[in-house]
């Protein structure tokens, strides 16, 4: 109860942050200023444990030079090394325990991408055989030219009619490495709240389902959840 009532709460402020964010004309500046206003959201809750902040990453290494990501926003642990450039952080995939890009309105272009991001970041956790694994994924405060079905259907959810509700379709998703999508939309009465959470799966397991949805408030709480159990904080929920 306290929990989904501190997560009404928060997610309030963070979509009140957006709208008021509109006010400023300069793009970027919007971009940055609703990043950094989200995380300083899960530092006040969970910074006891770890650190959340923005950063550059190595994403690959072509004939000996290594190509660099921005990633909006990245929590790790306290007791790993900091690497301080100027205002943001060098990380290492392997040391933290989520990375994700933050958009103000997720397009099906910037799902694609994070998803290859994510596919080479777990192949190299299975190489080097991490004792952890690194979530990735992307947060978004709307959506954009992507529908809620288009959206769905990327990750192998189709609407039924006999149902009314949406299904999963084995073999259809085009969406299989990102960890999460999470998505704030709640405005004017207009609840779009979505978590896409992606399953493991468990050895010899029949009739799989690569991700778990979750709609309004349960997305909500799913998301908050996930962060409690990768930062190790209690939670009353």
């Amino acid at each position: 109860m306290y929990d989904t009532d501190y997560n009404r709460y928060i997610e309030k402020l963070l979509n009140d942050h957006f709208d008021a964010s509109l006010l400023l004309n300069h793009e970027l500046t919007k971009g940055q200023v609703r990043e950094r206003f989200i995380r300083d959201q899960i530092n006040s809750q969970f910074g006891g444990t770890t650190l959340c902040t923005s950063g550059v990453m190595s994403v690959r290494e072509v004939r000996g030079q290594v190509e660099y990501k921005q990633a909006d926003l990245v929590i790790f642990p306290h007791s790993i090394r900091r690497r301080e450039i100027g205002a943001e952080y060098l990380i290492d995939p392997k040391d933290v325990l989520l990375i994700a890009d933050v958009k103000s309105s997720v397009e099906k272009r910037d799902i694609v991408e994070w998803n290859k991001i994510a596919e080479k970041i777990h192949k190299r956790e299975k190489k080097e055989n991490w004792n952890k694994d690194t979530q990735v994924g992307v947060i978004s405060y709307r959506y954009s030219k992507v529908d809620f079905r288009s959206l769905l259907k990327q990750f192998g959810f189709v609407y039924s009619k006999d149902y009314g509700v949406y299904i999963y379709k084995r073999g259809s998703e085009e969406i299989s490495n990102l960890d999460f999508l999470f998505i704030l939309h709640n405005v004017d009465g207009e609840d779009r709240r979505l978590l896409l959470r992606r399953n493991k799966k468990a050895p010899r397991q029949k009739d799989f389902i690569p991700y778990t949805l979750l709609i309004d408030q349960a997305a909500s709480d799913g998301f908050w959840e996930m962060l409690y159990s990768l930062t190790g904080v209690y939670s009353q929920t």
